[in-house]
């Protein structure tokens, strides 16, 4: 569970302990698929849990900003928009 996706995609939270499991789980998958809804891009909170380029897909409602797209591209992230 990710509480922003800032600038550069960077995924944020506000919890440090889960934080730490996430990056024990994502550590450990082969494909991490990753939900958002638009309200959690540009949303900056304390903590980095990591980038969007450690996912390989994200689900979302709405086109992420120019900056995560780009970051998505060099990653080779698959992008699925909810309809």
């Amino acid at each position: 569970y990710i509480r922003g996706i800032y600038e550069f995609a960077d995924l944020l939270d506000f919890y440090y302990q889960e934080v730490r499991i996430a990056q024990a789980i994502v550590h450990q998958s082969r494909q991490i698929f990753l939900a958002a809804d638009h309200s959690k891009f540009g949303r900056n909170t304390m903590i980095r849990m990591g980038n969007i380029s450690n996912t390989t897909h994200l689900f979302t409602d709405q086109i992420p900003p120019e900056s995560v797209l780009r970051v998505m591209q060099e990653h080779e992230v698959k992008l699925l928009l909810a309809e």
